[in-house]
């Protein structure tokens, strides 16, 4: 979260999901300077080498797995 000022484990420990919501809100009105510039240049961000909703599915078959069930 470079464009709060704050590190992610501030931002969990500090901020609720409102507070999120409202940040996310204006940034897509005001999006920060870096955001425009990369933009602006056709400059993509990386994908992450691990996607979260790959994760967040791994995570939920080993969840089911172990209780004996298959997600459908």
């Amino acid at each position: 979260m470079v464009s709060t000022g704050q590190t992610r484990a501030q931002i969990a420990a500090e901020w609720d999901l409102s507070d999120v919501e409202a940040f996310n809100d204006y940034s897509r009105s005001h999006p920060p300077l870096h955001i425009m510039v990369a933009a602006y240049f056709g400059i993509k961000p990386e994908k992450p080498k691990v996607e979260v909703a790959d994760h967040g599915n791994r995570l939920l078959d080993e969840l089911f797995g172990a209780m004996g069930n298959t997600r459908t």
